[in-house]
């Protein structure tokens, strides 16, 4: 079973990856737009190196980033 601790820890992980995602919501196909995405992906998966679930969920959001990127025309 859970503790308060991991519970406040995954609160902390889903925070930081849907303020990217909201971040980025608006996807453009400039490379400037990316590289800041993997940059911000890359300093919260730092912040939470030990959370799989972060991990996961940093993947879910660049894959949907991706997707709604590829028809943004």
């Amino acid at each position: 079973m859970a503790k308060i601790e991991e519970m406040k820890t995954e609160f902390e992980v889903f925070k930081d990856v849907w303020n990217i995602y909201k971040k980025f919501y608006f996807v453009t196909d400039e490379l400037e737009f990316w590289d800041q995405v993997i940059d911000e992906c890359n300093k919260v998966r730092e912040k939470h190196i030990n959370s799989t679930l972060c991990g996961k969920l940093l993947l879910v959001i660049l894959e949907d980033l991706e997707e709604r990127g590829k028809h943004n025309d």
